[in-house]
């Protein structure tokens, strides 16, 4: 769906150390916009700016910018979706529905998941020349699994940014408990396919062949 800019309302909020601007769109849609650059010679980055006050800048008081790879994910996604018939791009929005479900989970956030998937195929890409065969419960299967191993770590290296760990929002405790849960949920296989049934048949999707292999 594409609206031009004059169907758009968009408007400026300010506030103390906040300025915010938000855009609603004819068909109901509201998003705030975030404000970024982007530099000719850094083809598919953004930069865009972090909240200074949680900036840890390690003495470069003035670096208020972070890159940001949504335009570079994006295309990585496209390319696994063409390789294997979207099944993995089903499987990551079948988990975005399912895990707020149990709160337990409920913090780990949709681009957790989604960054656990890059982290997936790029390993499978490596390790099984079969990687792009494989069932919607499989995939599911591997990455809840490959989320648990960060969650065992306590590290989720972002995708592009190794050094950056992604649980760093995360509390201790927020860590072990969703941890808890996903290990109890991988370890009952007729617990994870009957979640799974019950999430698609919500939404109005298909049906799950049984097994998760």
């Amino acid at each position: 769906m594409k609206h031009g800019v004059s169907e758009a309302d968009i408007t400026v909020s300010l506030a103390p150390g906040d300025l915010r601007f938000s855009i609603r769109l004819p068909c109901g849609w509201y998003a705030d916009l975030v404000p970024c650059l982007c530099l000719p010679e850094d083809d598919g980055i953004y930069y865009v700016t972090r909240d200074y006050a949680s900036f840890e800048t390690q003495g470069q008081g003035d670096l208020t910018w972070q890159p940001c790879f949504s335009s570079r994910e994006y295309q990585l996604l496209c390319s696994i979706c063409r390789t294997d018939g979207s099944l993995r791009m089903r499987s990551l929005h079948l988990l975005c529905r399912v895990l707020p479900r149990d709160w337990r989970l409920r913090p780990l956030t949709c681009y957790h998941l989604q960054t656990a998937v890059l982290h997936d195929v790029d390993f499978h890409v490596d390790f099984s020349p079969r990687w792009q065969r494989r069932t919607l419960e499989g995939c599911v299967h591997s990455i809840l699994a490959t989320l648990l191993h960060f969650l065992e770590r306590q590290n989720l290296p972002h995708f592009d940014l190794q050094p950056v760990n992604l649980w760093a929002a995360l509390t201790p405790k927020q860590l072990a408990v969703a941890r808890s849960a996903l290990e109890r949920l991988l370890t009952n296989e007729n617990a994870l396919i009957s979640l799974l049934r019950r999430a698609l048949v919500a939404d109005g999707g298909e049906s799950l062949d049984v097994g998760l292999t």
